[in-house]
């Protein structure tokens, strides 16, 4: 921050400007200024919100994970940008973000209650998406809270509450976006991409509640038409293949690199990484290119910025194990099915 207050209604338009602007943000300089100074006021309340959690946790469910964030520049313009809502700067409710990942539903019901009356958080500022899922499948309880700081009233900060099931299912979906490119977690994939996460969604969320003999019909057909999919796409094979690429990627060696091209087999289950400089980006398209022409069916080719690998291993500092988490549950799910 450059030490300048501004008011909410001059963040309100420098918001308008990014939004309708079709450049890089930063072209607008004032503009960018202005919402990294409105992104920079609310880290005093991450920090807070984010230790009065920890002592929540501390004394009532020690094996949850807390974590807290502040959402990236450009996540902030991606959602300013998107079509199908319109978001003003100033009233985004989830700047200042602390994630919650407990074990089981019942720690999720105990800490949904003690958030609720240590946060005094009201009844229209929850948005239980657990039983059942946002449109695209996503599962988590949110908590809107407001502070006051020196320099504004009224921040807000939101607490996503989530079992670690759900938290795997939502890094799988991370991943997957930063490998293809798809861009599921705001509204875009292809229908196949959008309905086969979905559909698993649904199938663990059905295990996870303890529903699989209830719902056995409903589960079949929801795990059929995810394995149809995934035969169509090879989602989970290039999920499964590249998942190990966000380690190496954000490994010392590759810190200076701009592009990353990774060279997936499906069949074999390996993945070979190409890593180019800025100043041979014209190379990587080149390199790309050629094994575009040259990869058979079961063979695919990405072209990934190292910086997304970064971000990733920042919001997801244990997606290793989540995506195992994952795997294992898919894979039970579907073993189940065939020996029906």
């Amino acid at each position: 921050m450059d030490g300048r207050h501004y008011s909410k209604r001059e963040v309100a338009n420098a918001g308008k400007a990014i939004a309708a602007y079709e450049g890089a943000y930063t072209e607008l300089a004032e503009e960018a200024a202005i919402l990294e100074a409105w992104r920079q006021a609310h880290n005093r309340v991450m920090i807070d919100v984010k230790a009065e959690l920890a002592q929540l946790v501390m004394e009532k469910c020690s094996s949850a994970v807390v974590v807290g964030r502040l959402k990236r520049a450009d996540a902030i313009v991606a959602k300013l940008r998107r079509a199908d809502v319109k978001h003003k700067l100033s009233m985004l409710q989830d700047i200042a973000g602390c994630r919650v990942i407990v074990d089981t539903l019942e720690e999720l019901e105990l800490l949904s209650s003690l958030i609720i009356e240590h946060f005094n958080v009201a009844a229209n500022d929850v948005k239980d998406h657990i039983s059942v899922a946002k449109e695209d499948g996503y599962r988590s309880r949110h908590f809107r809270v407001r502070r006051n700081t020196s320099l504004y009233d009224g921040l807000r900060c939101e607490i996503q509450l989530r079992t670690r099931l759900q938290h795997s299912w939502a890094t799988a979906v991370e991943v997957y976006d930063v490998i293809s490119g798809s861009g599921l977690k705001i509204g875009k994939g292809s229908e196949g991409e959008r309905r086969l996460f979905k559909g698993l969604s649904l199938a663990l969320s059905i295990k996870e509640f303890g529903q699989v003999e209830e719902r056995v019909d409903e589960l079949k057909v929801v795990l059929e038409e995810a394995s149809c999919l995934n035969n169509e796409l090879y989602a989970l094979q290039k999920l499964q293949a590249s998942k190990g690429s966000v380690s190496i990627m954000n490994s010392e060696q590759y810190r200076n690199n701009e592009y990353c091209l990774l060279y997936i087999d499906y069949a074999l289950q390996y993945t070979k990484i190409y890593t180019y400089d800025m100043d041979h980006a014209d190379e990587a398209n080149k390199m790309y290119a050629k094994l575009e022409r040259a990869k058979s069916p079961m063979q695919d080719v990405l072209l990934v910025s190292v910086s997304s690998f970064t971000n990733l291993k920042k919001a997801y500092p244990n997606y290793s194990a989540d995506i195992g988490l994952f795997f294992n549950e898919v894979d039970w799910l579907m073993d189940w099915m065939k020996g029906l």
